[in-house]
């Protein structure tokens, strides 16, 4: 699992409930953002340093922030599914040259298959 992967994941545990957060990138991938039956209830989105001063407005208006923060996580989760690497087989493959990665036995295998991925290889003319 690569470090934007689990960026990704953290995200998402800010409006999406965990049990629809899925353990692969090709699932997370697919994952519906818009769909509000995975959303957090908007009551209890975090909302960091802005919590003691929604606790000062009208109801209404901190049901209206809310609404627009989730908005906000909804677009930019969307945003970072199209971004990420997260479906990109050469990408993945590539964060694994991570010094941090070194002597993992996952690291080994996907490297020996690192070259298949670039088609110029078996091209004519290729020296």
């Amino acid at each position: 699992m690569t470090k934007l992967f689990f960026l990704f994941r953290e995200f998402l545990q800010l409006f999406i409930k965990p049990e629809d957060i899925r353990e692969s990138n090709k699932q997370l991938q697919l994952l519906d953002l818009t769909d509000t039956t995975k959303h957090i209830p908007t009551q209890h989105l975090l909302t960091g340093e802005c919590e003691s001063i929604l606790k000062e407005c009208s109801k209404e208006e901190a049901l209206i922030f809310r609404k627009k923060l989730l908005q906000a996580f909804v677009s930019t989760g969307q945003y970072m599914q199209k971004k990420l690497p997260l479906g990109n087989t050469v990408l993945s493959t590539l964060s694994l040259l991570d010094p941090l990665a070194f002597g993992q036995a996952d690291t080994a295998i996907l490297l020996k298959k690192l070259s298949t991925f670039f088609p110029t290889r078996n091209a004519p003319n290729f020296n």
